[in-house]
């Protein structure tokens, strides 16, 4: 699935859910949702209050002058990836969350997810988080953030188990790997 905007600055691309759900793909090698590159959008926005799980899908090709690449997930909404990849996603401007993007308020968990080749241009190149952020037999490799988190910049409560944090780059400032400001446990 392709998304295409009809206008770059409209978001009118991207797929919002506005109500609970779970999305089952087939696999991250075969369920790719593309946010097409260059039209100026992400693949996803998860609305408050909604409960969304996705599984088995790759979510890449964000491209938007705005919060999370790949994937935003609104105050207080709650997602769970399962099974799956965010890749290739890019933000401009000045915005968090290459890839994903987890204001706060709602949880974000990640298993046996890889975030990687995602860029930020300012904190969180593969993911931002100011929620609750639960990452479990994942990897997040390859992201660059322009300031701070690489991998991961997060300010709030991060629990890191069985996963793998590795080659991300924070170019300009500090935790290439990951930068805390917060509770961390794993």
């Amino acid at each position: 699935l392709t998304l295409a905007g009809s206008d770059a600055n409209a978001n009118a691309g991207d797929l919002d859910l506005t109500d609970s759900v779970a999305i089952i793909g087939s696999g991250a090698t075969t369920t790719i949702i593309s946010a097409n590159g260059g039209l100026g959008d992400r693949a996803f926005q998860v609305n408050n209050p909604v409960t969304v799980t996705m599984s088995g899908l790759t979510i890449q090709n964000g491209n938007i002058a705005g919060n999370g690449g790949g994937l935003y997930s609104v105050s207080g909404a709650n997602v769970t990836l399962v099974d799956s990849a965010v890749s290739n996603n890019t933000i401009s401007g000045a915005n968090n969350g290459g890839g994903i993007y987890n204001p706060g308020g709602g949880t974000l968990t990640l298993m046996n997810v890889t975030v990687s080749g995602n860029t930020s241009s300012t904190s969180g190149g593969g993911i931002h988080n100011n929620g609750t952020l639960v990452v479990n037999n994942s990897t997040v490799s390859g992201n660059t953030a322009n300031n701070r988190g690489g991998g991961i910049n997060t300010g709030g409560a991060l629990t890191l188990t069985d996963s793998t944090v590795s080659g991300n780059t924070a170019t300009t400032s500090n935790g290439g790997g990951f930068r805390n400001s917060s509770t961390a446990t794993g």
